[in-house]
């Protein structure tokens, strides 16, 4: 990281941007090209949870190559200057790296959505009606690594 002071490697710091972020962006590659897709999702236990339909070109890219990366950032806002370069933003943001994995177990995927759902409601103990559990496909990304920094 070019700007060191910028740096945040505290565990709880990271966890706060994961918990609070609204939506992560999905980094793929298709076809030697990026393909970016922006996502509604839940973090628990080092893991990032998507549900997503079972079919279309996020998906067939995820299956043939299940390396990601991804980005979330809150807290924008732009810090004024006295002149055009002294303007600024302030922010937090993560960028990092993992593995897709797919869940298929029903038990795991009601799991998963009610940490998406928790995120976004703010309460757990949601029902998810077996057929629609069945037709959502889930999958989560392992973290290998991360980054995070912020400017305030």
């Amino acid at each position: 990281m070019r700007r060191s002071e910028r740096k945040i490697t505290d565990p709880e710091a990271i966890e706060y941007i994961l918990n609070r972020g609204y939506i992560c962006r999905l980094g793929l590659i298709n076809k030697g090209l990026a393909y970016i897709v922006p996502m509604n999702f839940g973090y628990e236990g080092g893991y990032i949870y998507f549900h997503s339909a079972s079919e279309g070109t996020k998906i067939d890219i995820l299956k043939q190559n299940p390396k990601v990366s991804f980005q979330i950032d809150i807290d924008h806002r732009s810090v004024e200057g006295d002149s055009a370069c002294n303007w600024s933003a302030s922010y937090l943001s993560i960028i990092g790296n993992g593995v897709v994995e797919f869940i298929d177990d029903a038990v795991a995927k009601k799991n998963a959505l009610n940490v998406i759902m928790e995120k976004y409601s703010g309460r757990l103990g949601w029902e998810f009606p077996g057929k629609v559990v069945d037709r959502t496909l889930i999958f989560r990304i392992f973290i290998k690594e991360i980054s995070c920094k912020g400017s305030k």
